[in-house]
């Protein structure tokens, strides 16, 4: 579109008068208004929802406390009751003095 032809739209339209609201119109708002309040939006209301369950200061130290009990029993059931069963099934006596056939047992029986 040219520019001078869109400025002569918009002085044609300035000159134009502000056509005349209809009557109801401050009640079809209104209306609108009310509509839009009371109809619920499937979008927001289950994120809603959700905030409203999460952030309740019971459920926060539930979750809290739950956390706080599963970290400090996990590492108590997880500790080896004998670590010495637990190097010889993951081999690492290959380290040790005792293997003298290989290079590591050999330089450690040298010194």
């Amino acid at each position: 579109m040219n520019d001078r032809n869109l400025d002569e739209l918009l002085r044609n339209y300035a000159d134009c008068p502000v056509p005349s609201l209809p009557g109801s119109f401050t009640q079809d708002v209104l209306r609108e208004i009310r509509l839009r309040k009371t109809s619920p939006r499937p979008a927001e209301s289950w994120l809603s929802e959700l905030y409203t369950l999460v952030f309740r200061p019971g459920f926060l130290a539930a979750s809290f406390s739950l956390a706080i009990m599963v970290g400090i029993a996990f590492p108590a059931m997880m500790r080896p009751t004998n670590p010495s069963a637990i190097a010889s099934s993951l081999g690492l006596d290959v380290f040790s003095r005792s293997m003298t056939e290989l290079p590591s047992g050999t330089l450690a029986n040298a010194q």
